[in-house]
């Protein structure tokens, strides 16, 4: 595990040195859930962080260059975050990019559906700064037994 704790028995939630420069998309239509991920992801020691408001957007940006954690709702126009994790899953570039779905969806067929489509995680909007921080801290360890 990649997170330690402090002295007050609390986690340390900030993202160890070697992770500090990855890049992190956040691929939704809402601008406020959009400000709070940036929000917290900056609180945790990320600087590398863009955005997109649909699936196509976001396609464009991870054929050009490479991300360590995407962030996506799965309800968005012009390409739904399923329709882009099923592309991006198809595409061996992208096999150790992390793909967290941030989605309304609490459907447990749906939310399997997502998690066995390739998904690394999924947190249920409206979803709080601590399991934010949380999720991320697992999705590094992810990372780094992927990467």
């Amino acid at each position: 595990m990649l997170h330690k704790t402090t002295a007050n028995g609390g986690q340390d939630m900030t993202v160890p040195d070697k992770f500090r420069d990855v890049k992190v998309l956040i691929v939704d239509d809402h601008q406020l859930s959009i400000k709070l991920i940036t929000k917290q992801l900056e609180s945790m020691g990320f600087s590398r962080i863009e955005t997109a408001v649909n699936g196509e957007d976001a396609l464009r940006m991870l054929q050009a260059e490479p991300y360590g954690i995407v962030f996506f709702d799965l309800n968005m126009p012009v390409m739904d975050g399923f329709e882009l994790l099923k592309t991006c899953r198809a595409m061996p570039e992208l096999d150790k990019t992390a793909f967290i779905t941030v989605s309304a969806e609490v459907m447990k067929d749906k939310i399997l559906h997502v998690l066995d489509s390739g998904a690394t995680a999924y947190l249920t909007k409206p979803v709080s700064l601590d399991n934010i921080k949380k999720q991320v801290l697992k999705t590094l360890d992810w990372l780094d037994e992927h990467g």
